[in-house]
């Protein structure tokens, strides 16, 4: 069963669609669907990990944080990411496991000794959290 919804949207909104629908050769209207869809996605996901989280303990090494899943229309934040990375590359590494992509050193004094993350995004926001 499908639904229709409307909004009025700000100009500089309406011109970001405009320039996504065109970069993916689609609607206005299919592109905001897409943004929200993958919005309701990641929250969805986020909140079933947090659930996870609450009925499994985990121990100092184990804990874990994914980061969200990018949209095309935040490219920003991977440039931003990547160059956060970059710039703390001594304190983060590529685990050897299948689940995570990155894995950050805490500060010494933390009580955790690393966190766990799936995406970029996710491991430059506790670098720049911890480190900046």
């Amino acid at each position: 069963m499908s639904r229709t919804v409307s909004f009025r949207c700000s100009e500089e909104l309406d011109e970001l669609l405009e320039e996504e629908a065109k970069e993916r050769m689609t609607t206005k209207s299919t592109v905001a669907q897409m943004i929200v869809a993958q919005h309701f996605k990641d929250q969805k996901s986020e909140s079933e990990e947090n659930e996870e989280s609450e009925s499994s303990p985990r121990t100092e090494d184990e804990s874990s944080e994914t980061g969200v899943s990018m949209t095309e229309g935040e490219k920003g934040d991977s440039s931003e990411s990547e160059e956060i990375l970059e710039k703390h590359s001594d304190k983060w590494y590529e685990p050897d496991g299948e689940e995570y992509e990155y894995a950050v050193n805490a500060p010494s004094g933390e009580h955790t000794a690393r966190k766990y993350y799936k995406s970029a995004r996710g491991a430059a926001k506790r670098l720049k959290e911890w480190y900046e």
